[in-house]
């Protein structure tokens, strides 16, 4: 490799050499030395590079329960949800793995797909919001800006349910009244700490709570405060508000993130290579144009729950090994 950071291949074989080795590498460190982050990196040099997905779900699924990985409950999950070559669909194993990427791995976005799993009924008989919500919570508290602006959402609608339940009774019910309150108060927290994020639609929920003066004390000044730094966000994400967002006004009137099913977003028998790009996935799926933005497995749990990562941009890289020649390595081998 040069100062400049390209690799200095002459033939496809040296490139194969080279590839053959860091696997090894990967090997050694996971199975000797018990490197999480190893054992990651060499699942994933199975599934990219040697195109065997099975021997890498394997490694991702022993990495996630058996050394609490984060990621590799993540990827793991995403695999299950929407199947590969040889790996089956199973989205209550894919379930198991977010939640336990969430509570014994600690990895964010584990949470908001477990949460939104629930929230959808795909992991449960029906829709559960309240088990989903504390699922949301860790997400936020992981500081997941999705989960957050979730975690709002359901706590604002099971607030509204609630309200509806009240005055449907012929007795006042203090209780309920007091459990509306509460949930109002955690959807504005939520709100409030997704808005610091820079999570733009909580900003937007935010200031319409002091708009209405719905669970906090109506104050304008503020309400356009927080318009103003949803603006600010929408400018800074270059994001143009059309019909095609996938972030839309809901019946609590606040706005929130349609639920979708995997056959919207996700057909393995159709697209079965997971690069496939995101101008063929635009001209296949164009009510979800922008749901996602770069369309690598990590990322297919979100494109099919319709949520997108920092409203449309791509979710950091996670760390491991041979990070910065890994997308190189992989380029060049495709034009090979």
């Amino acid at each position: 490799m040069t100062d400049s950071g390209i690799l200095s291949f002459k033939t496809p074989e040296e490139m194969h050499e080279y590839m053959k080795n860091i696997g090894l590498g990967f090997e050694y460190s996971c199975i000797r030395e018990n490197n999480p982050v190893s054992c990651h990196s060499w699942a994933l040099w199975f599934s990219n590079y040697k195109r065997l997905v099975t021997n890498g779900a394997d490694i991702l699924k022993a990495n996630c329960f058996k050394r609490n990985y984060g990621d590799s409950c993540y990827q793991y999950g995403s695999l299950k949800v929407v199947g590969d070559k040889g790996v089956l669909r199973d989205s209550f194993e894919a379930f198991r793995a977010f939640e336990h990427g969430c509570k014994a791995g600690k990895q964010g976005k584990c949470c908001q797909a477990a949460g939104r799993l629930v929230a959808d009924g795909i992991a449960s008989h029906a829709p559960n919001l309240s088990v989903a919500m504390s699922l949301f919570e860790l997400g936020c508290q992981n500081r997941v800006p999705e989960s957050c602006f979730h975690l709002g959402g359901a706590a604002m609608v099971l607030a509204k349910e609630n309200d509806k339940s009240t005055n449907s009774e012929k007795s006042p019910n203090p209780t309920g009244s007091n459990d509306s309150s509460r949930l109002r108060v955690e959807a504005f927290k939520a709100w409030m700490e997704g808005c610091k994020l820079g999570h733009e639609f909580c900003c937007r929920n935010i200031a319409k709570m002091y708009s209405n003066g719905d669970g906090v004390e109506m104050d304008e000044l503020k309400a356009k405060d927080f318009l103003l730094k949803a603006d600010q966000l929408a400018t800074h994400n270059n994001v143009t508000h059309t019909s095609t967002t996938n972030t839309a006004v809901n019946k609590t009137g606040y706005w929130s993130q349609p639920m979708c099913t995997i056959g919207l977003v996700w057909n393995p028998v159709k697209a079965p290579d997971i690069r496939f790009s995101s101008s063929q996935f635009r001209k296949q799926h164009p009510r979800h144009e922008k749901a996602v933005s770069r369309t690598s497995l990590a990322e297919a749990i979100y494109a099919w729950s319709c949520v997108s990562i920092s409203r449309g941009r791509a979710d950091p890289p996670h760390s491991r090994p041979y990070q910065g020649i890994w997308g190189r390595i992989s380029s060049a081998l495709r034009r090979t």
